[in-house]
């Protein structure tokens, strides 16, 4: 089916395969340290109960994502290579939540698609029509797997727009994406233009739902990932290069999954029939970022990527901590009075070449690998910024040392003398 690409929706799905596999191998190209055990930005397994990945053993398994990459890339008919790499990368991604940037959390579910194609019903074919059967189901199972994408992508532009109404995207985040078009004598003048750009980009996942907009909807797509790829790239701020191929990536999926289809009905995109799958699409994609304007979803899973509506952190350590630090950590402190602020975005991004996670958990677990190295509980002090408020812009701080990091008593045997 896949390697058809003249009929029908094959060459769709032939397309919409072949970029997922590149754009999931450049962004592991991208960022090496990130999937490997080896480094020194700490590692945050979703449970203390996972054992630890040794060398070789990590750069074999991230060997293995890359070829099976290649495999899927290159080769037509490539579901079981598919179902290997979704079953490695996601048991892979949970050793270390830091793996869950929203270009893998996109990427890996539309590829799953393709492997997880299971439906709550199905007929059993006989002999006389086995045939007839089966092309009718690679049919429906081409059109579920473009759906899926489509709902996926629609889906992330609506809550990307959604989770922008906020005065913090408006007056810091809004103008520093301006910087690279505008010069600052004019840069004011574009700023209550800020106040649309949440309403146009949720609107665009909207049309691209509706056959009627859906043409629109495509141009601006193409329109916004082109500017953003600017004022990110080496042409604007040089900042965040993995996200550079993700935004290529997108542009080249929305005219895949979009382009001409006046054909697809909005009720075919949304309504997930009887496919598992698509079901899990609807819940993680289109329900669940909800829950994170209450705290309750990550919003690295929320389409919230430079919303200015996430959690923020800082942690502070004294001299002592800094001097027992290995001096890959401290090129990443600056020195404030008589102690030392951890960057630890300049950290993530230096090493591992994203930002980081933004989840109290994972602030709080990078905040407890310096409590090795203190001899009191004050000589680490994390500092976690909450959500915005929408309105004002005000952030609830919450401050913990490591007594309160570790949920006991500060423990000095477990420091480093």
């Amino acid at each position: 089916m896949y390697a058809n690409a003249v009929a029908g929706p094959g060459w769709r799905v032939f397309w919409l395969k072949a970029v997922l596999a590149c754009g999931l191998l450049s962004g592991f190209l991208l960022s090496p340290k990130l999937w490997l055990s080896s480094r020194i930005y700490p590692l945050s397994p979703i449970t203390s109960v996972l054992p630890d990945v040794p060398t070789p053993l990590d750069w074999l398994w991230f060997g293995a994502l890359l070829a099976l990459l290649v495999g899927i890339a290159v080769t037509p008919q490539s579901r079981w290579l598919i179902l290997v790499f979704v079953c490695l990368a996601g048991l892979l991604s949970l050793w270390d939540q830091s793996r869950w940037q929203p270009w893998f959390y996109h990427y890996l579910f539309m590829l799953s698609a393709f492997a997880f194609r299971f439906r709550f019903t199905r007929s059993i074919a006989t002999s006389e029509n086995d045939g007839a059967r089966r092309g009718r189901h690679e049919a429906e199972d081409a059109q579920a797997i473009l759906n899926a994408g489509r709902f996926i992508m629609a889906a992330t532009y609506v809550w990307s727009g959604l989770q922008k109404c906020n005065v913090s995207f408006l007056t810091i985040v809004y103008p520093w994406l301006l910087e690279p078009f505008l010069p600052e004598s004019v840069r004011r003048f574009a700023m209550p233009a800020g106040l649309v750009v949440p309403f146009l980009e949720t609107g665009i996942g909207l049309g691209l739902l509706v056959p009627a907009l859906r043409r629109l909807a495509l141009l601006l797509v193409l329109a916004m990932h082109a500017a953003l790829l600017y004022c990110l790239g080496p042409f604007g701020h040089a900042w965040n290069s993995i996200v550079w191929p993700w935004n290529l990536a997108m542009m080249a999926l929305a005219g895949i999954l979009f382009w001409r289809t006046q054909d697809v009905s909005f009720r075919e995109i949304v309504w997930p029939g009887a496919s598992a799958f698509r079901w899990l699409t609807l819940v993680l994609f289109g329900i669940m970022p909800g829950l994170s304007f209450l705290g309750h979803w990550d919003s690295y899973l929320s389409a919230a990527l430079y919303s200015g509506n996430g959690i923020q952190a800082e942690i502070n350590i004294s001299e002592g901590v800094y001097e027992r630090i290995p001096a890959g950590i401290q090129r990443y402190c600056s020195k404030r009075g008589e102690r030392y602020d951890v960057d630890m975005i300049a950290w993530s991004i230096g090493e591992l070449n994203v930002p980081p996670y933004p989840a109290q958990r994972i602030y709080r677990n990078i905040a407890r690998s310096f409590c090795a190295a203190a001899k009191h509980p004050s000589d680490v002090v994390l500092v976690i910024h909450g959500r915005p408020h929408w309105w004002c812009g005000i952030r609830q701080a919450i401050r913990e040392d490591c007594a309160t990091l570790h949920g006991t008593a500060f423990d000095r045997s477990s420091r480093l003398e």
